[in-house]
């Protein structure tokens, strides 16, 4: 059971990430903080419905609560860019653009973390708790 969260939460992670970069970059015009200029409302909302899309897949196929499931993947997603902003606060205190050069082009371990460090301990409580 707790191995089947952990990936429905990573898979809402992903599709987050994945939804908010591109959406930001085709749509995104309004910016979301001074924190991530780059970051988008656009984005923020498509990595929303991005997660939302593993949710609904996820409880459709498993049979289980759609509204629960659509409900927790708005939490994960709100979550993982919550803690990119964080990320990014973080680099933007220490004027630095990469947290490391372990992975070129990616703004280093950190930057592929980010998403996991506040999202992944509470929903641990949430299913813990309420699950």
């Amino acid at each position: 059971k707790g191995l089947f969260y952990l990936f429905f939460v990573c898979g809402c992670i992903w599709a987050s990430d994945t939804f908010a970069y591109f959406g930001g970059r085709f749509f995104g015009a309004h910016s979301l903080s001074m924190i991530s200029p780059k970051k988008t409302i656009e984005g923020t909302v498509l990595g929303i419905l991005g997660a939302m899309c593993v949710g609904m897949g996820v409880a459709v196929y498993f049979q289980l609560s759609i509204l629960m499931f659509l409900m927790l993947s708005i939490m994960v997603s709100i979550l993982s860019q919550l803690g990119d902003l964080h990320e990014s606060l973080t680099k933007r205190f220490f004027r630095v653009k990469d947290s490391s050069s372990m992975i070129p082009g990616h703004g280093g371990i950190y930057d592929r973390a980010d998403g996991y460090l506040l999202s992944v301990p509470v929903m641990y409580y949430v299913f813990y708790f309420f699950l």
